[in-house]
């Protein structure tokens, strides 16, 4: 496939942020065909692949939890492992100090949720009164205070996949919550890159063209367009780094959509989002030894929902080849 990010960047100079978030980069002109569905997530409960367990949490049975993991296995084998990815695990509980220094406090303070003892009458215990932790909301919090409070360990590039450290969690609105589309609990692939400029920029289009690939192969209707990440509201930072962007390969967000059938209409939602952090996120950890920082997230339970949308879980043998040899 040609290499679609090296074309010119898009965005003008001073250019507001919404005006070019959800500008369509490059787009899937092969052959598609959704399945005959009116709205994918009620189709993976009727299907049995996933069960309600309460407003923005899911059940993944057997055939929903088969197919996830035939995905994880699928993206460390064909994407993650060929570009030198390791495998590590992260916690999921972190101190509210850390969440300050990644900046989701300043910008996100209504998505934490806040853990806290149910019994404080201990004299000694793990989690004080006067500390406060919060679960991860964005999945690559722990690998910033780990190259903090390592500073050997941040002299060199990193490559890391991190998913088996569970659920990422997020304090959505439930007027907001829509299926696994959209939960308070979700599963995520963390594709994590720590390197020079020009490495973690040639790493991202790496994953993303591997990504691409796959979606194209499988006949999925995708489209890269401009994001905005995790933040709603960019740091002035930030967003200086879109309007410096002479390409697009140096474009700070990038997301990859993929078309599905929803609430009876096709509907486009985001797979995965592909970040480049630059040098902003190791600052504000106060890691400044010359190399930088990116991501990339998969939504497992939004690829669940694409796979599905094209193959029925009731028949894995007419999936593709690729996915069935991991089943």
């Amino acid at each position: 496939m040609q290499d679609i990010y090296l074309k010119e960047s898009p965005i003008l100079k001073g250019e507001d942020i919404y005006s070019f978030v959800g500008r369509v980069i490059a787009e899937y002109d092969g052959d598609y065909k959704l399945l005959p569905i009116e709205d994918i997530n009620e189709f993976l409960i009727d299907e049995g692949a996933v069960i309600e367990y309460s407003p923005g949490q899911y059940v993944y049975t057997d055939k929903g939890a088969n197919i996830i993991h035939a995905l994880y296995n699928l993206i460390y084998y064909e994407v993650a492992k060929p570009l030198g990815f390791s495998h590590w695990i992260f916690p999921r509980l972190h101190k509210i100090e850390t969440t300050k220094a990644f900046g989701l406090v300043e910008a996100w303070p209504y998505y934490l949720l806040e853990v806290k003892p149910y019994d404080n009458s201990r004299k000694v215990q793990t989690i004080e009164e006067k500390e406060t932790y919060v679960l991860d909301p964005v999945q690559c919090l722990a690998l910033y205070e780990l190259l903090k409070n390592n500073p050997a360990l941040r002299k060199k590039p990193m490559r890391i996949m991190e998913t088996i450290g569970g659920f990422t969690f997020r304090n959505e609105d439930r007027d907001k919550l829509d299926g696994v589309i959209k939960s308070v609990e979700f599963l995520r692939v963390e594709l994590l890159y720590y390197d020079t400029r020009d490495a973690i920029i040639k790493t991202r289009q790496e994953i993303m063209n591997a990504l691409i690939n796959i979606l194209s192969d499988w006949k999925i209707k995708w489209r890269v367009v401009v994001g905005m990440g995790c933040y709603e509201y960019p740091s002035k930072e930030e967003l200086c780094m879109f309007h410096e962007a002479s390409k697009v390969g140096e474009i700070p967000v990038l997301d990859i959509e993929v078309l599905v059938k929803d609430k009876g209409q096709e509907r486009w939602i985001e797979l995965a989002g592909c970040s480049l952090e630059y040098d902003l996120k190791v600052k504000r950890f106060g890691i400044e030894d010359g190399l930088e920082s990116g991501c990339v997230g998969i939504g497992m339970g939004r690829f669940l929902a694409t796979v599905c949308s094209y193959y029925p879980p009731s028949n894995v043998n007419s999936f593709p080849q690729k996915l069935k040899k991991f089943l």
